[in-house]
């Protein structure tokens, strides 16, 4: 009984100390963009977009559009694409 007392007060302050401390991050965007020949270019890193703005090329890409124009993503890291697709289109509303 004494142990899940213990543990229940543990959880307590534990959750009370996120409350009175915890604050919410500031809403900001964590991708790159970069425009070129009027379209956007979305990138995951700086390193991807200075490559880009050296090269004008990408090293893999994918487009989608968004508000009906197109939309060039940064797809180096596949399973980051999406989360730059949904900040991107959160961003420009």
């Amino acid at each position: 009984m004494l142990n899940r007392i213990v543990f229940s007060g543990l959880i307590g302050l534990s959750l009370l100390g996120c409350a009175q401390s915890g604050k919410a991050p500031a809403a900001k965007t964590s991708y790159f963009e970069y425009r070129y020949e009027g379209k956007p270019y979305v990138f995951g890193s700086v390193k991807e977009m200075q490559k880009f703005v050296k090269t004008k090329q990408m090293t893999a890409s994918t487009t989608e559009y968004v508000k009906g124009y197109p939309v060039v993503f940064d797809d180096t890291d596949r399973a980051d694409t999406g989360r730059l697709v949904k900040e991107y289109e959160k961003a420009n509303k």
